[in-house]
C-alpha cells in the first residue's frame, strides 16, 4: 500500500456515490481514486475528510492499492479501505498558479470538438487522457430541475470550439460559487476553471461532463504577464 497526496480538482456524483480526481504534486500526473467495484464509483463515506465530503481545492492523502488504467480511464488507480487524510487547502488566490499550468490550451478537448468519445478511437490511439482542465471566460450554466433532481449543463467556447456539457459537480457547491438556485439559463461574468472528464462508455462513447468547477479570482495575478482584466 502506498498514499497519494492528491491536489482535488474533482468532486462529483456518480451513480449514487462518488467519483473524486485530481493532480498528483510530486509528479503532476492526472489521478482519478477509483473502488474495485465494475464502474470505480466511490463510496460516499470514503470521500469525507474532517467531515466534510473533499472538493476542489483540497489537498488529500489516499491510501491506493496501485495503478489500475483502463482504456478510456487510464489515470484510475485503486484505493484501499482506508481513511483519507486532508493536508491542507489551497486558497482560491493562489490557484490560478497551479490551474493555469495544467490546463488544456490545445484545441479538442481531448481530441475531438463535440461532447464525446468514441470507443473504436480511443482503441486506436497510443496515448489517451480522460481528465483535463480547461479555462473559460463567461460559461452558462443551465439549470432545469424538471419535477426531479435537478439537472445542470455548462455551456462555454474554448479555443474556437462551443461546448455544452453535462455537470456531475455538486449544485450545493456550485451555489456556494453563486450559481442561482433558480431555473434558466446563468451567465457567469467571470473565468472559470473547468476539470472535465470522460464518463463510463455509453453506447460505444465516453462522454465529456464538467466534474469539477472553480472560479478565477476576480482581479487575481495572471500568470503570463498580462494585468488581470476589469
Amino acid at each position: 500500500m502506498q498514499a497519494l497526496e492528491i491536489l482535488c480538482l474533482a468532486s462529483s456524483i456518480k451513480f449514487g456515490g462518488r467519483c473524486v480526481a485530481g493532480v498528483r504534486l510530486d509528479t503532476g500526473e492526472w489521478v482519478r481514486p477509483v473502488s474495485d467495484t465494475p464502474d470505480g464509483t466511490l463510496p460516499r463515506r470514503q470521500c469525507v475528510v474532517d467531515g466534510v465530503t473533499v472538493r476542489p481545492l483540497d489537498v488529500v492523502r489516499v491510501p491506493v492499492r496501485g495503478p489500475s488504467p483502463r482504456r478510456h480511464q487510464p489515470e484510475n488507480w485503486t484505493i484501499v479501505p482506508a481513511a483519507w487524510t486532508l493536508v491542507r487547502r489551497v486558497p482560491p488566490r493562489s490557484a490560478p498558479d497551479l490551474l493555469d499550468r495544467w490546463s488544456w490550451t490545445g484545441r479538442g478537448i481531448f481530441g475531438t470538438e463535440d461532447d464525446r468519445v468514441h470507443m473504436l478511437e480511443i482503441g486506436m490511439r497510443r496515448r489517451h487522457a480522460s481528465l483535463t482542465v480547461v479555462r473559460v471566460s463567461q460559461p452558462v450554466f443551465q439549470v432545469a430541475h424538471d419535477g426531479g433532481s435537478p439537472r445542470v449543463r455548462c455551456a462555454f467556447r474554448h479555443r474556437g470550439v462551443d461546448y455544452d456539457l453535462s455537470v456531475t459537480e455538486d449544485l450545493e457547491r456550485l451555489r456556494t460559487l453563486g450559481l442561482p438556485a433558480t431555473d434558466g439559463r446563468h451567465r457567469s461574468q467571470r473565468d472559470w476553471y473547468l476539470t472535465i472528464s470522460l464518463t463510463e462508455p455509453y453506447d460505444d462513447a465516453c462522454f465529456k461532463v464538467v466534474a469539477g468547477a472553480i472560479p478565477r479570482p476576480v482581479g487575481g495575478r495572471r500568470t503570463d504577464g498580462r494585468p488581470p482584466r476589469r
